[in-house]
């Protein structure tokens, strides 16, 4: 198990930070909750500020295996939880040879190589999976977890179903689909109020590099000249919005069971977005991270009404790292919304209300086309590959650094490169903790 040193700016002084090895998939201080009564749509709210991850895990570690887990609305699951998805998971198994993942990164973000042809064009599940297809993609259906595992059975990505029911049996928890109804609704809802010209009269959506539907990015980020971390500006009234979103249960619920699922299936490279978080937030006191038990830094909220999209790479993403997206609308996710994932030449179901984890700064994905008369809004998580440079870098930008500092950090950013891989686990390491 691979233990790192970050070291933290805050105030004076440098604090050191040593990341705790998290073999047990028992560890986690952010494990989703399986709530026992329906939800409310809560006020618009400043969401609360997050708890020092590192520490919490610290000090709870040594027997969260024996204990059940509180989360940010006050329910609890028995950590046994998480062993029987390990255990009843359904792997899909690809010949990525993650080692490979070094050569296209500078160390914390990807290199954009999708053709500009690819990026102009939807497809359909027909045109993708047919026996008359070109491609001849695999379909994997929407079954149970499903961990994405490479010739090693190294896991890097997964797919994750809705919370089960009360007493863990049978179909996936009404409640939790309920909650995926209300999140579509307040997208559907406030569409037309974010996205229109003064006069009253609705914006059309932009050509971006993901397609055309309407987008907005709330949280933490680092990077296109910015001298610090920040909150992603925006304006009083879409700010009012935007935090009533954050503060709605419904989200807060989508958020901490996509983490949830993130630790589960990758414990050491949680540890390390809770290490940089702990980081970010030292050096930056005034700062918070969208949900008090997400660890991703960022989140986009994407209006549709046909959220389709293009294939492209999110390439300013931690490369190593995972984007969390979960499917919202009303589809028939048999015949269309499915996440593709060209690089692997893999077409997954993803119904209302399941997450997919990937390296969305890696593989090039997209979506299929939906019908019609179908709504199709998504819900992304992930946090920004500045953010792991500015603490490997102390809190400092390269053009401040004097000579024998940026050689340090250029050497760090070589380390990084190499290191990346070891923060994924392998099916048997899961297995055993």
């Amino acid at each position: 198990m691979v233990k790192k040193n970050v070291r933290c700016r805050h105030g004076r002084g440098r604090n050191s930070v040593k990341a705790k090895s998290t073999s047990s998939a028992h560890s986690d201080p952010s494990i989703h909750s399986i709530p026992s009564q329906p939800f409310t749509f809560q006020s618009p709210l400043k969401p609360p500020l997050a708890p020092k991850v590192a520490s919490h895990v610290k000090s709870h570690a040594h027997r969260a295996s024996k204990h059940c887990r509180v989360d940010a609305v006050g329910y609890r699951v028995p950590a046994k939880h998480l062993e029987r998805i390990v255990e009843q998971a359904a792997p899909v198994s690809t010949s990525l040879d993650t080692d490979r993942m070094h050569a296209y990164t500078s160390g914390y973000i990807g290199k954009e190589r999708v053709a500009p042809r690819a990026a102009d064009h939807t497809w359909s599940l027909n045109e993708l999976v047919s026996p008359n297809s070109t491609f001849q993609f695999t379909l994997i259906p929407a079954e149970i977890s499903r961990p994405i595992v490479d010739a090693s059975q190294c896991v890097f990505g997964a797919v994750i179903p809705p919370p089960r029911a009360a007493g863990g049996s049978g179909g996936p928890d009404p409640t939790f689909l309920a909650a995926t109804d209300e999140c579509a609704k307040l997208l559907e809802c406030n569409q037309s109020k974010l996205f229109k010209h003064r006069d009253g009269t609705p914006k059309t959506p932009r050509k971006h590099c993901q397609g055309i539907f309407a987008v907005e990015a709330v949280g933490v980020s680092f990077g296109g000249g910015q001298e610090y971390p920040k909150r992603i500006y925006h304006s009083e009234a879409h700010a009012k919005i935007l935090n009533a979103f954050l503060a709605a249960l419904c989200f807060i619920w989508l958020a901490q069971h996509a983490s949830s699922g993130f630790f589960t299936w990758a414990p050491r490279l949680y540890a390390y977005y809770a290490q940089n978080k702990t980081c970010v937030e030292q050096e930056n006191p005034g700062i918070h991270w969208n949900f008090a038990r997400s660890i991703f830094a960022c989140c986009t909220f994407n209006f549709g009404p046909q959220t389709v999209t293009v294939e492209h790479l999110d390439h300013l993403n931690y490369l190593f790292g995972w984007c969390a997206i979960t499917a919202l609308g009303k589809f028939n996710y048999c015949q269309g919304g499915h996440f593709v994932l060209w690089d692997l030449g893999l077409v997954v179901e993803l119904p209302p209300g399941w997450t997919i984890l990937v390296p969305s700064a890696y593989l090039c994905h997209s979506n299929t086309i939906i019908r019609v008369h179908e709504t199709c809004y998504s819900f992304t998580q992930y946090t920004a590959g500045g953010l792991f440079r500015i603490v490997d870098n102390d809190g400092q930008i390269r053009h401040w650094m004097s000579e024998v500092e940026l050689a340090e950090a250029k050497q760090k950013q070589r380390d990084r490169v190499l290191e990346g891989m070891n923060l994924y686990s392998t099916l048997d390491e899961l297995r055993r903790a």
